[in-house]
């Protein structure tokens, strides 16, 4: 291995000490031009990507988590607010656990009841109480940042004053502000953890006391009716919801078809029975059943006066006593019955009632202005009629109600949309950056061998002019020096001694076949020009 190591470099030493000045120096050029490409292309390559450690850091955060990073020499790059840290993204966990283990980040903007480690004395009732409201507030948003989705909270507790009346008594209520990590909502169910989550954690709070807004403005927590719907449960509620979202959008998506998308809404509403009412029904046979009989002879004897007094010889017992006999019979008869109960109970659906706006039609002009006709009455009744049906609701002014208005159309950002484009920008970036090395190292790679192939014809290749010939004829008998001398009285087109012109010629064919080549034929085009 090692003979053919050294066998390798004598050959190409060989063939450096072959190489003319000018070869000599474009290779070097060219050597080094590829070994700092490469290199470069090396580093660009090795650089790791940053991704978010944390974000939205207090200073004295950013300064606690940076000390931490350069105690373990973890590279890491500062955000342009000031407030995030990147870390390479092979090193976003495992930094993530370290910082973890040493309490950071602490969220020391938000005070929890870590307030009540300070020293107390001299602290009146209603310091004590706004402490305690600080800690409640604090325990809540640095619990609830912590849920997926959510990337910083925070929380207002209004603690009502305790007073020895019952009726003055107010109840508790409490405010959550939300920023959510990307473009996506929170869902329902999360929003309503949230607000169990706050009525749980402080005495006196319901959940519908309970706000959660975001920081685009908008209201995520829903407003719930206290006396109507106070009595059901969550399901119960959840289930209200998702009845009249269904029949909603059922009609919607039957008006879309026939109007075109974005021309009609429908809101659903329904109500809850909110009695518990037991009904019984008794049912008897037509038919009577004998179940028993029962049969009774009374016998009765009585004096008769006329055969007293025509008869006074008779004896008393044949003359003046009357048997008579009598019967009663007694039926009982049963009738059979059916009982049916019915219980309904509270939670049922009582009614549905239904509003329905429709768009009026638009008419384009040829200079782009817009004008708004009314749809035909005709078609107001035809699609209340339609929709009656699809609801199964009756079609009375008091249950469903059609109008058409002019709708403002406004241009929906779809975030997640947005959101996929930038990932797919970042993928071809990179994409493109990898692909772009490859063509840099390409590019210098080509560059050199063409450099290297291409030599000029006027250019001999042991990179000596034409007019220099003779130099290297001298040089070739030991007298370089005197040669350089005679450059002016020597010359390849000029007579010399033959024996040198020929060896120089053989000894440059030697060297490079292919660029003498090129030299003869322009000797030769040169000459015909000359004689034409």
């Amino acid at each position: 291995m090692m003979q053919q190591i050294k066998q390798l470099g004598e050959q190409l030493l060989g063939i450096w000490k072959q190489l003319g000045l000018n070869q000599r120096i474009i290779v070097a050029t060219a050597g080094v031009g590829v070994f700092g490409a490469l290199m470069g292309i090396a580093y660009w390559s090795g650089q790791s990507e940053y991704s978010l450690l944390y974000g939205n850091l207090s200073l004295k955060e950013a300064d606690n988590i940076q000390s931490q990073l350069e105690s373990r020499s973890i590279p890491y790059k500062i955000g342009s607010r000031g407030n995030s840290i990147l870390v390479p993204s092979g090193q976003v966990h495992s930094t993530r656990i370290y910082l973890a283990g040493k309490g950071l980040p602490s969220n020391s903007d938000k005070v929890g009841l870590e307030i009540f480690d300070r020293p107390s004395f001299g602290l009146s009732n209603m310091q004590q109480r706004v402490n305690h409201t600080r800690a409640i507030q604090g325990e809540l948003a640095k619990t609830i940042a912590r849920m997926d989705g959510v990337e910083a909270a925070d929380v207002m507790v209004v603690m009502p004053e305790s007073t020895l009346f019952i009726d003055e008594q107010s109840q508790a209520s409490a405010s959550v502000f939300l920023k959510t990590s990307g473009p996506a909502k929170l869902g329902e169910e999360q929003v309503r953890a949230i607000q169990h989550f706050v009525a749980n954690a402080v005495e006196g709070l319901g959940t519908e006391d309970v706000t959660v807004t975001n920081s685009r403005g908008e209201l995520l927590s829903q407003e719930q009716d206290r006396d109507a719907n106070a009595f059901l449960s969550d399901q119960q509620l959840e289930s209200l919801r998702n009845l009249e979202a269904y029949l909603s959008r059922k009609a919607e998506e039957m008006l879309t078809i026939v109007l075109g998308p974005g021309n009609a809404i429908v809101r659903v509403s329904a109500e809850i029975n909110r009695d518990t009412v037991t009904t019984s029904d008794i049912t008897y046979d037509e038919d009577p059943v004998q179940r028993s009989s029962t049969q009774t002879t009374d016998r009765t004897q009585t004096p008769n006066p006329s055969l007293l007094s025509t008869n006074a010889t008779a004896t008393a017992s044949s003359a003046t006593i009357t048997t008579v006999d009598s019967t009663t019979m007694d039926n009982e008869f049963a009738v059979g019955s059916t009982t049916a109960d019915t219980i309904q109970v509270a939670g049922g659906i009582k009614k549905v009632t239904a509003a329905v706006f429709v768009a009026k039609k638009e008419k384009k002009a040829t200079d782009g202005t817009v004008t708004y006709d009314n749809r035909d009455p005709v078609e107001l009744e035809s699609i209340k009629q339609a929709v009656s049906l699809a609801l199964g609701i009756e079609n009375t002014a008091t249950n469903l109600t059609v109008e058409q208005f002019e709708f403002h159309r406004q241009e929906k950002v779809d975030y997640l949309n947005e959101f996929q484009k930038y990932n797919k920008y970042k993928t071809w970036i990179s994409i493109g950056k990898q692909v772009g090395y490859l063509c840099l190292t390409l590019a210098v790679l080509y560059g050199f061998v063409r450099t290297f192939r291409k030599t000029p014809i006027e250019t001999i290749p042991l990179g000596v002019p034409l007019d220099d010939l003779g130099d290297f004829a001298e040089a070739g008998n030991g007298n370089r020096s005197s040669g350089a001398q005679k450059r002016s009285n020597f010359s390849i087109f000029e007579p010399g001694p033959p024996d040198e012109r020929i060896e120089l010629m053989n000894q440059l064919i030697r060297d490079n076949p292919q660029n003498m080549t090129h030299a003869i034929e322009s000797w030769l085009q040169e000459d015909n020009g000359k004689s034409n």
